[in-house]
């Protein structure tokens, strides 16, 4: 993993959290981290939020800049993944102490 690469991925999450938090409240719980796949429409984030990535009103662009959505062949996809992966087990160990 590259500095650059893990900072971009970092910022994408970032701005894909405050949008889930904004139209989803709640969604953490929703998220199963055991089948979390940014590549699988039913297993990523808006997969495991609404049900189907294609179901949630964004464009592809807009997705992709918030981190739901990777471009085919991207290398950045493991560090996007881990990013989100730390980003939700933060909200969850956060939710399960209140």
């Amino acid at each position: 993993m590259t500095a650059p690469a893990v900072d971009e991925a970092e910022a994408k999450v970032t701005a894909g959290l405050a949008w889930l938090d904004q139209n989803h409240p709640g969604w953490p719980d929703r998220i199963d981290l055991d089948v979390l796949d940014i590549e699988d429409p039913l297993s990523c984030v808006l997969g495991q939020t609404v049900g189907d990535f294609w179901l949630v009103p964004i464009s592809y662009d807009e997705a992709t800049a918030m981190g739901f959505e990777v471009p085919p062949g991207d290398p950045g996809r493991i560090e996007l993944t881990e990013a989100w992966r730390r980003a939700i087990e933060e909200r969850q160990l956060a939710g399960a102490s209140r």
